[in-house]
């Protein structure tokens, strides 16, 4: 899954979907199935538009611009009109985010990311990797990340990287 996210941010939704072109729908959003077992549809405003439905594991939503303060977004297992519980977004205005969805139909876990990166300076990359695992039984559920270490393994960039974070 860890890959399945960095996948994800590489298609992130672009610059040219900036929300504030339209005043009250001023936040863009998309959604990431990291759910192996649970194709989705996503609502908006009730409806499930094309690209939003039928969403496999490892694939995206469309980008969809929404009002920050009344998003009017649903999440559903495919096929169905019953919600998933325990979605409750909270966006700001005029940012652009990444809901990943991992679980179960039965207990799903909804995490937003923002999208907003600042450039750490030229020449540089940003990378993004998120702890989509399902299993939070001790040793399976952290992660230490290292970038580019020598040998022996160095020292982590970050560790203990906890289940459904970034």
């Amino acid at each position: 899954v860890l890959v399945l996210a960095a996948a994800a941010a590489l298609a992130a939704c672009s610059d040219s979907d900036n929300p504030l072109a339209t005043p009250n729908l001023n936040t863009t959003v998309r959604f990431f199935n990291a759910a192996n077992s649970l194709p989705l549809d996503v609502a908006q405003n009730g409806t499930v538009g094309s690209g939003n439905g039928n969403i496999p594991f490892g694939a995206a939503t469309t980008c969809m611009k929404v009002n920050d303060a009344d998003p009017q977004l649903s999440v559903r297992a495919a096929g169905t009109t019953s919600d998933l519980p325990g979605f409750t977004p909270s966006f700001s205005a005029g940012n652009t985010y990444t809901v990943l969805v991992t679980g179960t139909d039965a207990a799903p876990a909804f995490t937003t990311l923002d999208d907003q990166f600042t450039p750490s300076g030229p020449n540089t990359a940003g990378v993004r990797i998120v702890n989509a695992t399902t299993d939070a039984s001790p040793g399976a559920g952290t992660w230490d990340i290292y970038v580019n270490p020598a040998e022996p393994l160095g020292t982590p960039n970050a560790t203990a990287v906890t289940r459904n974070s970034a």
